[in-house]
């Protein structure tokens, strides 16, 4: 996909600003227009996303099962991917809001 790095940003954008629901749906977009190596990982952006939507929302039931498929998918993350510098920022971003989130919790 060409245009994966715009939407990478745009993503870490919309964790940025705690606008979770938004970051659902716009992972949601990208895997159906993904290439097929990015996917799985996207897919784990997807369940992090979820997972802090849930943890925003005080919902915990579902918060270790959803960030646990996110830990999953980033093993699909190799120097290899030709995205791996915008993916492994979008890692680090995700688990810093993750952190900041539950310090204020």
């Amino acid at each position: 996909m060409a245009h994966l790095e715009r939407y990478m940003f745009y993503y870490m954008d919309t964790i940025n600003e705690k606008n979770f629901k938004e970051a659902i749906e716009l992972a949601q977009s990208i895997i159906e227009e993904c290439e097929d190596e990015s996917t799985p990982i996207i897919e784990g952006f997807l369940s992090a996303a979820k997972s802090l939507q849930a943890l925003k929302m005080g919902e915990f039931d579902d918060v270790e099962e959803l960030w646990n498929s996110y830990e999953e998918a980033k093993r699909f993350l190799t120097p290899s991917n030709r995205h791996y510098a915008i993916l492994l920022e979008t890692c680090m971003i995700l688990e810093n809001t993750k952190e900041e989130i539950e310090r204020i919790i």
